[in-house]
């Protein structure tokens, strides 16, 4: 229920964010967008630091504890359910008709570029749930407590949040194919030797490959808003939803590989995904579509 409630939100959040971002922020879809994700991205950040310390202490009935503190915002959600929502003008409900048959020829005009974006996503998208999955497991092996390795999640978690940040307002600025392609690019190496490398580098290797993995995070949903312009929030639920899909297809091939070999050396696959789909990006800065985004 709470996945379903989830998907529900950041569909039409993620709309109405660029749709706000396009008026007030002067045509800064991507950054109104990364600015949407960043605190959800940062609730992620804390959340394994803060069990970590929970169930060190509590045990595994310690995590009901931030029960107490989701209440507040669900209270906050139903109550908000009851503004009243301004109507849509007559041209609008007019032009219903129009819209959909402009979004059904977008799509059908965009097909290849669809194709390519769907594995883009695939490839982008696996390597930071595979990273959130099993950092864990990856430090827990080398002998660290549910704290410690609960911080460096964190760690990688905070960057990606900070990225995505990031990712969005330059996306703005240099062009969302090019953002994806050199974001991606430079996690490559961090995403290759993270899980490898001990000892005090392997921080700023986290948090590298996390910051350069997330700058394309909320790049990415704009840029399928672009693809289907007339059906903004069914584009943000197809990606987001592809997005945590592939990602949870990638964690569950990537446990059943370090079932068969050292989950290190399993982890390193994450940067031939990173430089596949920066590969892929090369097609969408061809496509006039996209760059007139």
């Amino acid at each position: 229920v709470g996945a379903l409630g989830s998907a529900g939100f950041h569909a039409a959040g993620t709309e109405r964010a660029t749709d706000r971002g396009n008026l007030i922020l002067i045509g800064k879809t991507a950054t109104a967008a990364s600015i949407f994700f960043l605190f959800g991205l940062t609730g992620h950040a804390f959340g394994p630091a803060i069990g970590g310390v929970i169930i060190e202490r509590f045990g595994m009935r310690g995590i009901l504890l931030l029960t107490l503190v989701a209440l507040p915002v669900a209270i906050n959600s139903i109550y908000r359910l009851h503004w009243s929502v301004k109507d849509s003008d007559t041209s609008e409900v007019l032009s219903a008709d129009k819209k959909e048959s402009n979004s059904q020829n977008a799509y059908k005009r965009n097909m290849w570029v669809i194709v390519v974006f769907v594995l883009l996503v695939l490839f982008r998208t696996a390597p930071g749930m595979t990273s959130m999955t099993f950092l864990p497991k990856l430090f827990q092996d080398r002998g660290y407590s549910p704290g410690g390795y609960g911080f460096i999640t964190s760690v990688y978690m905070f960057a990606t949040a900070i990225g995505g940040l990031a990712g969005g307002m330059l996306a703005d600025i240099w062009g969302r194919p090019r953002l994806i392609l050199w974001s991606l690019l430079a996690a490559v190496l961090p995403m290759y030797y993270y899980p490898v490398i001990e000892g005090n580098l392997m921080y700023p290797l986290i948090f590298v490959a996390g910051f350069m993995n997330g700058a394309s995070f909320s790049v990415v949903v704009v840029l399928a808003q672009s693809l289907l312009p007339n059906s903004r929030a069914l584009a943000s639920g197809l990606t987001l939803g592809f997005m945590f899909a592939s990602g949870s297809l990638g964690a569950y091939l990537f446990g059943l590989a370090a079932d068969l070999y050292p989950l290190p050396n399993v982890l390193q696959l994450n940067a031939v995904l990173c430089l596949l789909a920066a590969l892929l990006s090369l097609f969408l800065q061809k496509d006039a579509s996209a760059q007139n985004a």
